[in-house]
């Protein structure tokens, strides 16, 4: 398959860059990395993907234990950049069509070794599309497998950043991901800007990926999960792009497309 922008879909190519903020939290980080590498077919000889883990926190111990993975390479931050700020220091080291942001505490799970490829291969599918989500036991709307309505694919108004697909021109003409957004809405806030510049966002109801969900926040910031830091993100989102644009992102949806 060739896209016109993407280029041939072709799994001895790299094809997908996979940006892993971190913060302090080697342990979760590791089992991450680890999970990707142990439920997805690679090769050493064919690319396909690689990681990039960005270090927010102390140098040193996140890189012992990564040691010299031909998979990944570790960033180094000089401060705390928080996440948005991680993924648009790391975007620049990388070069695949497609990107995806994935947290450190979420992980693919035995038994779908094809996840990766099936993520990927959607934007071949559906040339619509700019971004595609998998299922969770921790996520947001109908990303959370319990409420997904379909079977393989469903159109939605919002995905979760936990681990988010990204055609890398799509990403680029949206904007990026926005400085200083409260911290919770930058994925609310991406997918306002990736449907104004015309992309569909879907759910990929045959790919699931468990997600412990906001160990870093909740562990550095008592309210990370407050009402006050909601409605701070929810008045910073209004004021951005009006409640119309809010409301028809934020009241989640999915269409079933098969």
């Amino acid at each position: 398959m060739i896209d016109e922008k993407l280029g041939a879909l072709d799994e001895k190519r790299r094809m997908v860059d996979i940006i892993i903020p971190t913060y302090e939290n080697v342990g979760m980080m590791m089992a991450c990395i680890k999970g990707i590498l142990r439920y997805t077919g690679h090769n050493p000889d064919n690319p396909f993907f690689h990681i990039w883990v960005v270090n927010n926190g102390e140098a040193g111990q996140l890189e012992k234990a990564i040691g010299d993975s031909p998979y990944v390479t570790a960033l180094q931050e000089d401060h705390n950049a928080g996440w948005e700020d991680a993924i648009r220091d790391a975007l620049p080291y990388t070069s695949a069509p497609i990107v995806c942001v994935m947290n450190d505490d979420a992980s693919p799970v035995p038994g779908n070794p094809g996840w990766l490829w099936t993520m990927v291969k959607s934007f071949w599918e559906k040339p619509e599309y700019g971004a595609f989500g998998p299922l969770s036991n921790y996520a947001m709307g109908f990303q959370n497998f319990i409420q997904f309505p379909g079977n393989k694919l469903a159109t939605t108004s919002v995905l979760s950043g936990f681990c988010l697909f990204l055609r890398r021109d799509a990403l680029l003409q949206a904007g990026g991901f926005a400085e200083g957004m409260e911290g919770g809405g930058d994925d609310v806030d991406l997918a306002i800007r990736m449907k104004n510049a015309g992309w569909k966002l879907g759910i990929r109801g045959d790919v699931f990926i468990y997600h412990v969900g906001c160990a870093t926040g909740n562990r550095l910031h008592n309210d990370w999960q407050g009402k006050e830091k909601e409605w701070r993100m929810r008045r910073q989102l209004i004021k951005s792009y009006g409640l119309k644009a809010f409301c028809d992102t934020y009241q989640v949806f999915a269409e079933p497309v098969e």
